[in-house]
């Protein structure tokens, strides 16, 4: 499928910080939209989830990008670090698929 000028949202999950990025393109050249986090409380972890997913779903609404990219988690020093960022992930598949 080719979309023109397609608005690209790209997504570093994190428990505590969870990055986004948006650029364009236009003609070959990828034109800065917007970026910034969304900066989690000392919550507990589900409550942090949830906030993952309201940001990042605003995002979505807010500027309507028509592709997602969400890094990987990879190797990290402790399982319990590892596991959190999966979720972290996993909660911003689902928001881009929801809003999607």
């Amino acid at each position: 499928m080719f979309v023109n000028n397609p608005r690209i949202l790209g997504i570093d999950p994190g428990s505590r910080l969870t990055g986004f990025g948006i650029i364009e393109i236009h003609r070959f050249k990828a034109v800065y939209v917007t970026s910034g986090c969304i900066r989690m409380q000392s919550k507990p972890m589900p409550l942090r989830l949830q906030e993952i997913y309201t940001g990042i779903s605003q995002i979505i609404e807010q500027y309507q990008p028509t592709l997602s990219a969400i890094e990987e988690v990879f190797m990290y020093r402790n399982a319990a670090s590892a596991l959190k960022l999966g979720q972290a992930r996993g909660v911003a598949i689902v928001a881009c698929v929801q809003q999607g």
